[in-house]
């Protein structure tokens, strides 16, 4: 699908592709959404351009994703998809910056693309030219980043309570830590925290394609001695940039650290079952003993004749698990 969009009047108005080919004259920006090979050619007519194929877009080699083929900039970069979900996955869009017209090539439609064709319809302001308009949806792409981001941080704030805020209670002059609420998954929250530093990597990666875009363009901007706002503007996306990719590796130290914690109270949770498995294994030993020893078969056995024997048999055993049971406690190991 193509769209085309024209400033007129001081309003942009989206159209669909001409079928003769011939672009609008106030043309400013064509958005190119999973084109068909002959939607691609026609386009590639009009504007007298070679867009990439989609394998192309996907090399990672700056070389094949910031370049200058004639009159036209090529510029790809990685683009978040479908963050509110667990398939959320990062797309490459490309941008082709010609002298009549900005084109992006994409084979996914990210919200941010959705929302700023909305915004763009009442502010025609941000396509005001070719350079504006590219500038506009990058800054619409780097607020979505930051917006993953702020949900991403507050989740992980929220994980961070739940497993690690300790309750005490007084007791017996003594203070021990006690749970008042319901214990929290940790199978759970593994599983949540996979997905935070899942979405945390594929924003920092959609940060850091902008980021070498933005570095190149700013250097085309200044070679051609664009307007200077613009200029301005371009450098200023570019520090968001930065910051929001060093944001992003803070969360991702933040959700290493949580991963681990989490695996470490999942030790300790084993480790006290393992205890108390011990430890009744440890009380119940010298019963055991006891009952062994009554239970052999020797002919010259004193209690055997003895009319209390089995009664102090039975005792001997009782008190024989009391006395390592209480001295646990003593010790404070139960």
């Amino acid at each position: 699908m193509i769209r085309v969009y024209q400033r007129t009047n001081q309003v942009l108005e989206p159209l669909p592709f001409p079928e003769d080919g011939v672009l609008p004259p106030r043309t400013v920006w064509i958005d190119m959404l999973e084109p068909s090979p002959e939607e691609e050619r026609r386009v590639e007519h009009a504007l007298e351009i070679d867009a990439p194929t989609r394998e192309e877009m996907q090399e990672i080699e700056l070389s094949n994703r910031l370049y200058r083929e004639g009159a036209a900039i090529y510029l790809t970069a990685n683009v978040i998809n479908a963050s509110d979900t667990d398939g959320a996955e990062t797309t490459a869009v490309t941008f082709i910056r010609t002298s009549r017209a900005l084109v992006t090539l994409r084979y996914a439609d990210p919200l941010s693309f959705r929302s700023f064709s909305i915004r763009a319809m009442r502010q025609p302001g941000l396509c005001a030219g070719v350079d504006m308009t590219m500038v506009s949806i990058i800054e619409a792409v780097v607020n979505r980043s930051a917006d993953v981001l702020e949900r991403v941080g507050l989740r992980l704030d929220e994980l961070s309570k739940r497993v690690f805020i300790a309750r005490t209670k007084v007791q017996a002059g003594k203070r021990r830590k006690k749970e008042e609420d319901e214990d929290v998954d940790l199978e759970e929250a593994l599983k949540t925290l996979g997905r935070l530093t899942d979405q945390t990597a594929l924003v920092r990666e959609c940060l850091m394609s902008f980021g070498r875009l933005l570095t190149y363009y700013n250097q085309v901007l200044m070679e051609e001695k664009a307007n200077k706002d613009l200029r301005l503007r371009s450098k200023s996306l570019h520090r968001d940039v930065v910051s929001l990719t060093e944001h992003a590796d803070s969360l991702a130290h933040k959700s290493n650290f949580l991963l681990d914690a989490t695996l470490g109270l999942i030790n300790i949770q084993q480790t006290n079952i393992i205890k108390i498995f011990s430890v009744a294994a440890t009380v119940f030993l010298p019963p055991t003993l006891i009952a062994s020893i009554y239970g052999m078969n020797y002919e010259f056995m004193p209690e055997l004749d003895w009319a209390y024997g089995y009664p102090f048999s039975l005792g001997l055993m009782v008190l024989s698990a009391i006395v390592p049971f209480w001295y646990f406690k003593h010790r404070g190991w139960l």
